[in-house]
């Protein structure tokens, strides 16, 4: 396997890539690296736009919120702005992905 990926969004805190060869998005963000298939990443997305198992945890560093994940005593927090960042990281590469997907599948760029 020639794992080569292509990054679709970066910021500050990360990145979205995605893997051709195992059609995978890695989601880098601050000390964390998530990979998704496009379906789970487009959950993962509606999890934290519609904050389901989102709760208000102040830190005394600044982290305001508290995610809970599948795995049990495993949470994840971010402040407001990492949480929105996020966000608008994973909907940009999605969005690009799409569009890949559809001059992929079009006659565009000599396509037949």
């Amino acid at each position: 396997m020639n794992h080569q990926t292509q990054t679709l969004s970066e910021r500050t805190n990360g990145y979205v890539g995605f893997c051709e060869c195992c059609q995978r998005f890695n989601v880098s963000f601050n000390n964390s690296l998530f990979i998704f298939s496009k379906v789970e990443l487009r959950s993962f997305s509606e999890i934290l736009r519609d904050k389901i198992g989102i709760i208000p945890f102040y830190t005394s560093h600044g982290k305001e919120i508290i995610v809970q994940t599948p795995m049990s005593n495993f949470y994840l927090v971010f402040t407001v702005a990492e949480i929105n960042e996020l966000i608008d990281m994973i909907n940009e590469a999605l969005l690009l992905s799409d569009a890949n997907a559809i001059l992929a599948n079009s006659n565009y760029l000599g396509n037949n």
